[in-house]
């Protein structure tokens, strides 16, 4: 996976978008992004970070009902 290849060469898990001043986490939770919040979270996304409306991914994963992701996160 690309995302893979550039965490494991210095991109940062934590990056946030300056249009949307959210974490990549926030973004691929919102998505319903499997993988990639897996692939993330293995690189040191942290999960305590919140979306434009005060949600952590946790939250979003609740509320979208996705409990693989939830558990994941």
């Amino acid at each position: 996976h690309i995302l893979e290849y550039l965490l494991q060469h210095g991109a940062n898990a934590n990056s946030i978008s300056p249009t949307t001043n959210e974490t990549v986490l926030i973004r691929a939770v919102e998505n319903n992004k499997f993988i990639l919040c897996q692939c993330l979270l293995k690189y040191g996304a942290k999960a305590a970070c919140f979306s434009k409306k005060k949600l952590s991914p946790l939250m979003l994963a609740c509320q979208k009902a996705d409990l693989n992701l939830a558990t994941l996160i």
